[in-house]
C-alpha cells in the first residue's frame, strides 16, 4: 500500500513535472490548435463547396446570358443588313423616280410648247378667216338682211333660226335688219 501512496503522490508530481516541461506544453496547445483547425477548416470546406457550387451555377447562367446575347446580337446584324438592302433599294427607286418625274417635266414643257406654237397657229389662221368672213359677211349681209327672217321671243333680248329650242312658248317672225335695228343679237345657240 505504501507503493500505492508513493505511485498517487508521484503521479501529480508527473503531472506538474508535465506541465513544467516546455516541449510538452508546446505539444499541448500545438494539438488543442490542430484540434480547432482541423474543425475550422472542415467547415470551411463545407462552405468552400457551397460557394464553390454556387460559383458553378453562377458561371453557367452568365455563360447562358452570354448565348442568349450572342443570338440577340446575330439577330441585330441580319436585321441591319435587311434595312441597309432596303435603304439601297429605296435609294435607286428615289433615282428612278427623279429621273421619270424629269422625264415627264420635259414631256410637259415640249406639249405647253406645241400648245404654244398652235395657239399662234390657230389665231393666224382665225384672224385670217374672221377677216375674210367678215368682209364676205358685210358685202353679204346688207344684201341679204333684208330678205332674212329671223324669230324673237316677246321677253327676250336675241334673234333665232326657225328650229331653235329657245322659241317653245313664243315666235315672232321678223327680218334680220329689223331685228339689229331694234338691238337684238344673234342667239349662241342657234348662230
Amino acid at each position: 500500500m505504501e507503493e500505492n501512496i508513493d505511485e498517487s503522490v508521484e503521479e501529480p508530481k508527473k503531472k506538474k513535472k508535465f506541465f513544467k516541461d516546455k516541449k510538452n506544453i508546446a505539444i499541448a496547445i500545438l494539438s488543442i490548435l490542430l484540434l480547432i483547425s482541423i474543425t475550422s477548416s472542415s467547415t470551411e470546406n463545407e462552405s468552400n463547396v457551397t460557394t464553390s457550387s454556387d460559383l458553378t451555377s453562377s458561371v453557367s447562367e452568365k455563360e447562358e446570358q452570354i448565348g442568349n446575347l450572342k443570338s440577340e446580337n446575330e439577330t441585330l446584324i441580319k436585321e441591319k443588313e435587311d434595312l441597309l438592302t432596303e435603304k439601297e433599294q429605296l435609294e435607286q427607286e428615289k433615282k428612278n423616280l427623279e429621273n421619270e418625274k424629269r422625264t415627264l417635266e420635259e414631256e410637259n414643257k415640249n406639249l405647253n410648247t406645241q400648245i404654244e406654237e398652235l395657239k399662234k397657229t390657230s389665231s393666224t389662221q382665225s384672224t385670217a378667216q374672221n377677216s375674210s368672213a367678215t368682209t364676205s359677211a358685210k358685202t353679204t349681209s346688207t344684201q341679204d338682211t333684208n330678205s332674212i327672217i329671223v324669230y324673237v321671243t316677246e321677253t327676250g333680248s336675241k334673234y333665232h333660226k326657225a328650229n331653235c329650242s329657245y322659241l317653245k312658248n313664243s315666235k315672232i317672225e321678223i327680218t334680220l335688219s329689223n331685228a339689229e335695228a331694234q338691238g337684238y343679237t344673234p342667239c349662241s345657240r342657234c348662230y
